[in-house]
This record gives structure tokens, C-alpha cells and sequence, in this order.
């Protein structure tokens, strides 16, 4: 009986570490892990010769692998865009792979890669505008006007790791190729329609087609979602279970590209569909259960560079008749779930605002709204088919929409008043704690009790990162 994972993540954060490994555990399967201080943390790189060791030392421990190959061979996906790792030392630390097929052959071994993002890293303000400025330059289509030279040197660094990282995600292909491994994603990080990683992800492409490889490897936008994908694909193959599920979009019909994505809405879903095993239907006389996509009409903004916009009546009306369908399907038996993919980087309050007018949140199967559009899709899907409950649900609330769409411009305020980078507060952390508890305690009181809850709620938060992109949460009621 497969029910034991050896998990791997991709970084420390939340998203990467305990929600993929709180979904394992809701479904029945048991879950080892590296101690947190061999995953590093932010812009401390994990300790790849220590996770390798950790993993040889329990190879004979799990049923299923569930690996991160930027974490096995640079520390994590902020390592990964680092040069710091040479091609032959990340090929290296990858041989681990053989050794768990070697010693446990019988083992499943599903690798996720990341194929590099369009820019760099961002950890000061002096990163953002070079992070802006390649983004442009290599492609992407940002609401950020990027006329200033790019110093050439930062484009060779920049171009030299992207090939590094490249024949990594290769090797992983050729470790599928050669029955090392059972199933291979790479993910497209912060991509753009018309980016330079067109021309990597045809490589890969022709590899996987060439080598009959397309039901054993997936390319796909995302990253910090797969995992969670991963461990629902899982959780589906062993109880031999295909959901099935229609998909419906508040605005246009999901042929929008997402910002740092690369392909449409709907292209993304169904990959997202395909990647955990799940069957997409048109009509919903012929499913229980219908995704709830909050799509953008135009253009999406990010909320974490962007104002929130002022629907038109016309907008309203069409929010509203989206929010009524969720609740018919409620009133008809059918379950729901919810991407907010409107904005990038935080849920849409608007959408909640109508929603909570009409209808009851809680009885959603699972809500996201961060990050980006793939970010959210699978966070939302992976919730609803794990049956992550209510307490993932508000997390979510608190998180996508409290915090991200609602405080965090506040935060960012309040640090610029005080001369302290949203990168980086280390050194002003607990003011930020204490202001953001306050302020978040004060929206969740009122959307608390708007969700029925007489005594609602203390919210704890932490910055795992001691930056202003994330929180972490408790909701505690008494």
C-alpha cells in the first residue's frame, strides 16, 4: 500500500512546505521531510550535501518520492538563480535520483524543475528595477515602462545561469528517459507570451516528443503550486479516482494571458487538470462539482505594484450574476470551488464584498487568490479534491484577500514611513508584526462576522520570510 511520502520541497515557505505536506496528511498518507534548517531560508540557501545525505538515509522509508530538483541540487528556487552551483556539482547532487531507484526500485519518484524565470531574483529595491528591466527586456509584458540600458555583464550572468539551469531540466527528462524516475514537471516560473523561454521549453519539448516521453513529462506554467499538484495526482492514483468537474469564468471565456504566464487561462487550467488526474466536462448536468474561475476582462494588474481598479456598472452587474451562479450551484446540491485569479498577487475584495451579500463562503470546497494565475488554479484545485476544509478556507481568506488586497498596502506604508524595504525588515520585524496583526484583526472581525461567526477570530501572523510578499497565519477561535 503506497501511503508513505519522502518529500523534498522546493523552498521553506508555507506554500512550498506546509501545504503540500498538511494536503498529504488529510488524505491518509504520512509524509517525512528534511528538518527546516536544511531548506534555508529567503536568500540562505538550503544544504544540498546534508538534504542528499537525508535522503540516502531513508531511502528505504517511503512508497513515493516527491522531489524538488532546485532544492536537491542549488538549496531551493532562490538558490537556483544564483550562479554560485556548477553545472557539474548540480548534476551530482541529481544522481541521488539513481541511488532511490537503485535501492527502492519499486518506489515512485515524481521530480519537479523549474525552468528559470524571466528576471532576477528580487530581495531590495535596487533588484526590483533590474528585476523590471530584464523582465521587459527578455520578453515580458509588464505595465512598467523599462527605458534604461541594462548593464551588459548583469545579461551575461543572467543568460549564463539560465543555460546552467536549462540542462538541468534536461537531465531531469533524461532521469525519466531512463526509468529513473516515474514523472517529471517543469514548470515555467514568471514567464511572458513571446519570452525568451519559448525557445527552452521547444528544446524540452522535442526532447520529451522525440524520446515518447508526453505521458510521463509535463511542461506547465507555475511553481509554487506543483507540489500540492503532485501529492493530489498521488492521493487520486490511489484510490483510483478521476473527478470530474466544469469550469465557469466571471469575465470572458479564459482566453486571456495572465501576466508572467505564457499561455491562456484556460490552457492553463486544463494543464492543471490534466497534471492531478481530474476530467473536465462542458455541461453541468454531467458533474456535482464546478470550478469557479474570477477571471480579468482586459488586461490583469499585480496588486503588489498596482492600485485596485473601480468597476464600471456594467462590470458590477456581470460580478454579481457570477457570484449568483455560485450560489444556484450551492442551492442545487453541487459543490464549488473558487480561483480569484482577477488580480495577480492578492484576491479581489470586490468579488468577496458581492459574494458575501449573497451567499455563504464557508460552504466553498476551497478559495485562492494568490501569486500568480497558476499559483492560484492549483492551490484551488489540489484544496478542493483533498477536501483541505475550512481551516485551509479562511487561511486563504485571511491571506489572499486580508492581507494581500486589504493590509499589505498599508504595511507598505507604514515601512516606507519608518525607512524600512518591503524586501527586507529582519531589523524592523516585530513593529511589522504588531501593525499587520492589528490591522488584519481589525478586517477579519468584521468578515468574520459577516461569515456568521458571533465571536470571531484572533488572528496571529508571521512573515516568513521577513518580507513583505507573504504571511503566515493562525485563526484561533475561542
Amino acid at each position: 500500500m503506497r501511503n508513505k511520502i519522502l518529500f523534498v520541497p522546493l523552498d521553506d515557505r508555507p506554500c512550498n512546505l506546509d501545504f503540500p505536506i498538511s494536503l498529504a496528511k488529510n488524505v491518509g498518507f504520512d509524509v517525512l521531510v528534511p528538518e527546516k534548517r536544511l531548506l534555508g531560508n529567503y536568500q540562505n540557501s538550503g544544504d544540498t550535501k546534508e538534504i542528499n545525505s537525508w535522503i540516502k538515509n531513508n531511502v528505504d522509508s517511503a512508497d513515493i518520492f516527491i522531489l524538488s530538483s532546485d532544492m536537491i541540487c542549488f538549496g531551493g528556487l532562490f538558490a537556483s538563480r544564483k550562479p554560485d552551483t556548477s553545472l557539474d556539482q548540480a548534476f551530482d547532487s541529481l544522481k541521488v535520483i539513481q541511488f532511490i531507484k537503485e535501492k527502492n526500485p519499486n518506489a515512485k519518484i515524481f521530480l519537479h524543475s523549474v525552468l528559470m524565470r524571466l528576471s532576477v531574483s528580487v530581495a531590495s529595491e535596487k533588484d526590483e528595477r533590474i528585476w523590471k528591466q530584464l523582465f521587459d527586456f527578455f520578453g515580458g509584458q509588464t505595465h512598467i515602462d523599462s527605458s534604461n540600458q541594462i548593464d551588459q555583464k548583469i545579461i551575461e550572468k543572467f543568460l549564463s545561469i539560465r543555460k546552467r539551469n536549462l540542462q538541468v531540466n534536461l537531465k531531469c527528462l533524461e532521469y525519466v528517459k531512463n526509468n529513473f524516475c516515474d514523472f517529471v514537471v517543469v514548470s515555467k516560473e514568471d514567464c511572458a507570451f513571446g519570452g525568451i523561454q519559448k525557445e527552452e521549453v521547444s528544446v524540452l519539448s522535442d526532447y520529451i516528443n522525440s524520446n515518447n516521453l508526453t505521458e510521463r513529462a509535463k511542461i506547465l506554467t507555475g511553481a509554487d503550486e506543483i507540489a500540492a499538484c503532485l501529492i493530489t495526482r498521488n492521493y487520486l492514483e490511489y484510490i483510483s479516482k478521476k473527478p470530474i468537474l466544469a469550469v465557469r469564468y466571471s469575465f470572458g471565456n479564459g482566453r486571456q494571458i495572465s501576466l508572467y504566464e505564457d499561455t491562456n487561462l484556460d490552457k492553463t487550467i486544463q494543464e492543471h487538470l490534466d497534471l492531478v488526474g481530474a476530467e473536465r466536462v462542458n455541461l453541468l448536468k454531467d458533474t456535482r462539482t464546478v470550478f469557479f474561475v474570477h477571471s480579468f476582462f482586459d488586461r490583469q494588474r499585480d496588486l503588489f505594484f498596482e492600485e485596485k481598479i473601480e468597476f464600471s456598472s456594467d462590470e458590477r452587474h456581470r460580478l454579481k450574476n457570477f457570484c449568483s451562479e455560485i450560489v444556484m450551484m450551492h442551492e442545487i446540491e453541487k459543490e464549488c470551488f473558487v480561483a480569484d485569479v482577477f488580480y495577480c498577487n492578492g484576491g479581489d475584495s470586490d468579488f468577496m464584498k458581492y459574494f458575501l451579500e449573497m451567499g455563504d463562503p464557508k460552504r466553498l470546497l476551497s478559495y485562492a487568490g494568490w501569486n500568480t494565475s497558476s499559483n492560484a488554479i492549483g492551490a484551488a484545485i489540489s484544496s478542493a479534491i483533498c477536501g483541505a476544509g475550512q481551516s485551509q478556507l479562511f487561511k486563504n481568506f485571511v491571506e489572499d484577500i486580508g492581507y494581500q488586497s486589504i493590509v499589505r498596502p498599508q504595511l507598505i506604508d507604514y515601512l516606507n514611513k519608518n525607512n524600512f524595504s518591503k524586501y527586507d525588515f529582519s531589523n524592523f520585524l516585530p513593529n511589522a508584526e504588531q501593525f499587520t496583526e492589528e490591522k488584519i484583526n481589525m478586517w477579519g472581525k468584521d468578515f468574520f462576522q459577516k461569515l456568521g461567526f458571533g465571536n470571531p477570530p484572533r488572528i496571529k501572523i508571521r512573515f516568513p520570510w521577513k518580507r513583505i510578499f507573504e504571511i503566515d497565519c493562525d485563526i484561533i477561535f475561542s
